[in-house]
This record gives C-alpha cells, sequence and structure tokens, in this order.
C-alpha cells in the first residue's frame, strides 16, 4: 500500500489499515502542513500512552521535513511504538525519514518520542525536546536493532537513563553521522544507555560534533561516518541548521497550541552560540568576585530600580556561564578517563606504572573497569612485573584497619582475580602469590574478600571464563549465562505432584539483597525461601509443581513454568555472570568481584558460611542438586534468574529469584 496522508488523523487512520496487512510493506508520504500534525490525544497503549497505533507490519513513512509534535497543553504520550515481540508480528518494523519528533513525553515508562520492539530505522530525522523514563528520545527493545542514519538527537531529557536514547541488553544500536546535542539526564549529558551500566563520558571522533556525547560499554553499539557533505549525502553540519530552523517553526507551533510565545531576543537553546554582551559579563564578573549576601543585594537594588531588561540578560549570562562551564568540566573530566583508559590497556610496563600511579589522583576510580582494561590487555609478564617491582611498597602503604585506605591495593586485587578468572593458574606466580597474602588480614578488625580468594579456579569455576565481560576503550561487551533451553510448559501438561512429605518449616529468608549478592547485580526485585520437609523429597517431587504449593510472589499467578536440573558449573557461571555484568538498572561489579559475589550466593543456598575455604564451598555444591527455573508469571521477563537448591540432607530446599524489573 502506498499512500498520501494530509493530518495526523489520516495517518493514525493509515497505520490501522497498514497493520491489517502485515504481510506486505507498506510507504506513506506525509503532505500537510506541520500545523496539521500536532497531536492533542492518545490513541493506543504501549508501554505507556502512543500517539499513533502501534505498528505491527512494514511501515516506511517519509516526513517530507514535516514536524510531528504533541501540543503543548496535551496528556503525556509519545508518538510511536513498535511491536514485533509476538510470533504473528514478526514483520513488523518501521522506517521514518525527514521527520521531526517534538515534544513527546512518555510519561513513566519507556522513550519519549519511540518505543522499538521491533526493526527501526531512523533517516535524516530529528528528535527535539522529547521527555522519555528510559531513553529521553527512544527506547531500543530486546533483540531488535535499530539504525540511526544522520539524525539530531536534541535537547532530549530522560528521567532515568540515556539522556537521547535507551537500549535493552541485547538491541543492536547501529549510529551514523548523527549528532547528539545538550541531552540530559540525572545531572548528565551521556546520550546512550544500554544494560544499565554507565560509561565515562566518552566522546568519540565518529561524529562531526561530539557535544555531551557518551555511550555505554557495549559493543552492540556502532558508530560509522561517511564523508561528509554533497547533495546527496547532506552533512550533519547542515543538518544543524536545519534543526535551527526547525527550532523557530517548533516555537510557532507552541505558540498556536497554547504555549506563551517567548520574546525572541532572549529565546535561545544554543548555548554555545550565546554571546553575553561586554557590560553585562562585566557585571557577571563582579557579582562572582563578591560574597553571596552582597551578591543578593545588588541585584535587590537592580529589582528595586526596575532595570527589568538589565536583570533578564543578567540571569541569561547566569544560566549560559553556568551551562559552558559544566561542559568544560565534563570534556575535563572524560579526557582525564579516556587518557587513564588508554595508559590501562596500551600493553607496556612504562604504561601500567604510569596508570596505577595516576590513581593517586583518581577522584572516584571506576572499581569495575580498570581491572578489566588491565587483566585483560596487560601481558601477564607486565602485570609481574610491575608487581616485583612495586607491589610491596604499595602493601606496605595500607591501613590494617582500613582495606580501602589505598585504590592501587583494590584494583590491582582485581586484576589479579581477573587474571584468575581468564583461567591461569597465578599460584605459582611468587610476585602474585606474596602480593595477595600481603593482604590476607584474617585476624585484624577487617578482612578482604579478594585476598580470600584462592589463585586458581575450583573445578565448579572453570567454565566461567566463557561468561567473562569484554573491556575495550569506550565499550564493554555483556555477557550472561542463561539455563533456559525453551519456554514455560503449561501446567496443565506437566505430570502430577505427588503429595508432599510434612512442611517442618518454610520462612522467607529475610533481606535477600544482603544474603543474595550477585543476583541483587540485577536491580530489581528480589525472593528467597528456605522449605524443611520432614522426610526426603524424591525425584517426583522436584518438579514445576512444586513452586506452585509454595506462596512464592515470583511465581504468582503462573499458568506456564519450566523447571530444569542443573549443575554446579553452570549455576556458578549464571551467578558470576550477573555479578560481573549487573543488569538493566545497575552495573556489574566486573571479573574480578563477580567470583566472590557468586560463591557467597551460593554458600548462602547450601547454607554454609560465606567465608568458608573454597575447597569446602566446592565439594557442598557437587553434593546438592541443582534448578533453574522460570515462568511466564508477571515477574520473569529478560534476564530474570529463578534457582533452587535441594542440599544434601535431601530435606531442605532453598529457592532463589531475582528480577530485573520493578
Amino acid at each position: 500500500m502506498e499512500i498520501r496522508v494530509k493530518s495526523a488523523s489520516e495517518l493514525i487512520v493509515t497505520i490501522e489499515k497498514a497493520n491489517r496487512l502485515p504481510d506486505e510493506p507498506h510507504t506513506i508520504w506525509l503532505d500537510g502542513a506541520d500545523e496539521d500534525y500536532v497531536l492533542s490525544e492518545a490513541v493506543a497503549e504501549y508501554f505507556g500512552p502512543t500517539a499513533f497505533p502501534v505498528v505491527v507490519s512494514d511501515i516506511t513513512i517519509h516526513g517530507n521535513g514535516r514536524i510531528i509534535m504533541r501540543s503543548i497543553n496535551a496528556p503525556p504520550f509519545r508518538f510511536f511504538a513498535l511491536n514485533a515481540s509476538s510470533s504473528d508480528r514478526t514483520n513488523a518494523c518501521l522506517t521514518l525519514n525527514q521527520l521531526t519528533l517534538c515534544n513527546g513525553d512518555s510519561g513513566i515508562m519507556g522513550g519519549g518520542a519511540i518505543v522499538a520492539d521491533g526493526l527501526l530505522t531512523l533517516n535524516e530525522c530529528i528528535l527535539l525536546e522529547n521527555w522519555g523514563t528510559r531513553g529521553g528520545a527512544l527506547y531500543a527493545g530486546f533483540a531488535y536493532p535499530a539504525a540511526i542514519n544522520q539524525c539530531l538527537f536534541i535537547h532530549n531529557v530522560a528521567r532515568e537513563h540515556g539522556a537521547a536514547i535507551a537500549g535493552a541488553g541485547s538491541s543492536h544500536l547501529v549510529v551514523q553521522d548523527s549528532l547528539f546535542y545538550e541531552n540530559y539526564v540525572k545531572e548528565s549529558s551521556l546520550s546512550i544507555y544500554t544494560e544499565g551500566t554507565w560509561d565515562q563520558g566518552y566522546r568519540t571522533e565518529t561524529l562531526d560534533i561530539p557535544r555531551h556525547m557518551g555511550f555505554t560499554r557495549n559493543p552492540k553499539v556502532e558508530f560509522y561516518t561517511t564523508q561528509k557533505g554533497d547533495a546527496a549525502n547532506p552533512s550533519i553540519f547542515n543538518r544543524l541548521q536545519i534543526a535551527k530552523q526547525q527550532t523557530e517553526a517548533i516555537n510557532e507551533l507552541k505558540y498556536k497550541s497554547g504555549y506563551r510565545k517567548p520574546y525572541p531576543r532572549y529565546q535561545t537553546f544554543w548555548w554555545d552560540d550565546y554571546v553575553i554582551k561586554p557590560d553585562t559579563q562585566k557585571l557577571l564578573n563582579s557579582l562572582l568576585e563578591q560574597e553571596a549576601v552582597i551578591s543578593r543585594s545588588l541585584i535587590e537594588q537592580m529589582v528595586f530600580a526596575e532595570q527589568v531588561p538589565a536583570l533578564v540578560e543578567l540571569a541569561i549570562a547566569f544560566q549560559a556561564s553556568q551551562i559552558q562551564l559544566e561542559s568544560q568540566a565534563s570534556r575535563m573530566d572524560s579526557g582525564f578517563k579516556h587518557i587513564y583508559d588508554y595508559l590501562s590497556s596500551t600493553p607496556g610496563l612504562p604504561y601500567l606504572e604510569a596508570a596505577i600511579d595516576l590513581l593517586n589522583y583518581y577522584r572516584s576510580p571506576d572499581y569495575e573497569v580498570i581491572p578489566g582494561l588491565i587483566a585483560q590487555h596487560q601481558p601477564l609478564e607486565t602485570i609481574t612485573q610491575f608487581l616485583e617491582k612495586h607491589g610491596d611498597a604499595i602493601a606496605a602503604a595500607v591501613d590494617p584497619n582500613d582495606i580501602a585506605s589505598d585504590n592501587r591495593v583494590q584494583i590491582l586485587l582485581r586484576v589479579i582475580q581477573g587474571l584468575v578468572m581468564q583461567g591461569i593458574d597465578c599460584e605459582g606466580i611468587p610476585a602474585i602469590k606474596r602480593f595477595v597474602e600481603g593482604q590476607r588480614i584474617r585476624k585484624s578488625k577487617v578482612h578482604n574478600p579478594l585476598a580470600w580468594l584462592p589463585l586458581q579456579l575450583t573445578s565448579v569455576e572453570l567454565e566461567a571464563r566463557n561468561y567473562l565481560p569484554t573491556y575495550s576503550l569506550g565499550s564493554t561487551g555483556l555477557n550472561y549465562a542463561h539455563y533456559r533451553d525453551g519456554d514455560p510448559i503449561p501446567l496443565e501438561l506437566l505430570p502430577e505432584l505427588p503429595d508432599l512429605p510434612i512442611i517442618k518449616s518454610i520462612a522467607p529468608i529475610m533481606e535477600p539483597h544482603r544474603r543474595f549478592k550477585a543476583l541483587a547485580k540485577l536491580g530489581g526485585r528480589r525472593e528467597a525461601l528456605i522449605c524443611e520437609f520432614e522426610t526426603p523429597l524424591t525425584d517426583a517431587h522436584l518438579q514445576a509443581k512444586l513452586l506452585t504449593k509454595l506462596d512464592l510472589k515470583c511465581v504468582e499467578g503462573a499458568t506456564a513454568i519450566r523447571w530444569q536440573p542443573e549443575s554446579p558449573e553452570h549455576i556458578f557461571n549464571v551467578l558470576s555472570s550477573v555479578a560481573a555484568s549487573g543488569g538493566p538498572h545497575l552495573p556489574g561489579m566486573g571479573v574480578g568481584v563477580s567470583r566472590f559475589l557468586a560463591w557467597k550466593d551460593m554458600a548462602a543456598l547450601m547454607g554454609m558460611d560465606e567465608l568458608s575455604p573454597i575447597e569446602d564451598l566446592d565439594a557442598q555444591a557437587r553434593s546438592c542438586k541443582w534448578f533453574g527455573f522460570t515462568s511466564n508469571s508477571k515477574w520473569f521477563w529478560g534476564i530474570d534468574i529463578g534457582m533452587a537448591a535441594l542440599r544434601p540432607d535431601g530435606r531442605t530446599l532453598v529457592i532463589a529469584a531475582a528480577s530485573a524489573g520493578d
């Protein structure tokens, strides 16, 4: 179907018609004026109210430079939602060409302008002044690619994360020749966010104007540039000029929809272009040099003198100066971190020495990324040489009652555990062994958990090396171990559950976020339960329907459950990978600490002291029966986890579940 539409109402009807024909492509041209596409209400619901019907077919919209805008006085809603998540909608994809989306508002969920659970392509689009919860302009869902070509993301705001774009863990973003300008989230301007882990605010030269550009450490965010400037491929600078022209048109639309039009001389969003008048700059400098009480007094005198234009100019000058200084501070901080990460990841003893020495000047070291960069990029020989040369002096400088007194020790212990998790046997390397043993302070007031870990992998841990995050400059590849072989099975298709032994006791494990630190990194709800039976459970009891008898919130309302036996190795892999990579809402702990947290969780499941010798924990793990489970309840989605351990007595069953959602 190919059709031209002249208004938002016609576009709504056309998308509805296209959705009824999901097996063929549809092309729509927008021919109306900008004011014909000002929207005042939503017509659909998909992770929040949506202005147009949810796209479930193959639709291409040619905007021809048109502006689609939510009316100033309208309730919150976004513009487009795309849903290819069900089996009968796998053809759903949306392409937008030369279209501006302005003033979208997601409300409490999703992207401000678009939610894409399907293939999304944006060509020469402008997403301006949208408000989202996850993704100021765009949220890209699980497993679906989003291609962004020659687009501008300007002045979008996110309430939670992803100033311009937020992506689920398995989303694949491809960004080419695009600009992210003055997008904002939580006192930051990092524009792209995926899988819950912030980067350090790096800018990338692959963008022509990389202002306030941030992206997460995820290799599925790809950036490309092409040759700038010809008629067939307008440069990003030309697109920026178009955006400035669009701003004037948008202001006119806002005025028509009830917004009080600002005075043009005071209206500017392009702070770097704003020039403060010399006399205003002189007054501003004078006020900044005075104490706050005197400054307020001078401003009050201007108010009493009715110097209103001068006060407005001064207020704008304050705002412009603040934003410009914040921009400079952000670039300075990013510059320091970028240099630091280059030093950490460039092989060679001088680079490693410089990186470790700079920790004394690092205000808040990234304990997740730095050890990963060093452990995965510095040769083992270089790390060994460093410890032989400097290890004793660094260890001697630590306050025995304050294990956090030296950033260098914390980073080096994580590096060493990162080497061990890669399968390197560090037990036979004297420099490493001497450094770690110096931190095993068992009788003092404190105990360094990373020094407690052995310097070689146990039999249960051997497969964990396959599920480590991968660290490189500006990106982290997140890696999860899953144990789901298929969808949950309807309860009516499962065998009947034999009569259970008498339950001797059943109780929730209090504060599961404290007992299960690895599972807690998913960032959402947690549940843990311990159930003791009078007599041992049989294999016939150990099935999915058992969960429905234990009053578990994680399977409440479920009509289908998958329950399957697992090896202790894979349970450890699941726990360590979640601890290392984190979830959508919390960053992971990196390659070193994840090992400790995984054993801590397994100890809680097995009923052992978390600081028991690893050999004892390993042996107990092999004596337990392990299970993984999921269901179609509201609890489970994406990377959510359910696991259970039947202790060696056969009578004690411990169940733990963690959700990435709220």
